[in-house]
């Protein structure tokens, strides 16, 4: 009896009358580890440190340095908003890239007056 009542709840009645089953839902296998999360690396953090870092060493050639600096700050702020693990690092991603750049505009205007005094 309580089979029979089983099989009763699989179908459903139509407007029309018809009785329909209801979907199948097969169980889902995982095999192995699930993947990590990416959102819980430092790698856009590091990263946009390492460019802001590279933007003030190199922001005497400011066509590299500005390029650096843009990088470094375009990463960081992924990195904050995307709220990833680092963010201190990404922080201070965004303080050195906005020096870098900074300094590479100062460096490219001080190469335009000594070119126009040339």
């Amino acid at each position: 009896m309580e089979s029979m009542n089983q099989n009763e709840n699989q179908y459903t009645q139509t407007p029309d009358g018809c009785s329909t089953q209801q979907p199948y839902h097969q169980p889902v296998i995982i095999a192995g580890n699930p993947a990590e999360d990416k959102r819980r690396t430092k790698n856009l953090a590091i990263i946009s440190l390492v460019c802001g870092i590279l933007s003030i060493v190199f922001c005497i050639f400011f066509y590299v340095s500005i390029i650096l600096g843009i990088a470094g700050l375009i990463q960081a702020l992924i990195s904050l908003g995307q709220h990833r693990d680092g963010r201190s690092h990404a922080i201070a991603g965004v303080i050195t890239s906005t020096i870098g750049t900074v300094l590479s505009v100062i460096s490219f205007l001080v190469w335009i007056l000594v070119i126009a005094n040339i």
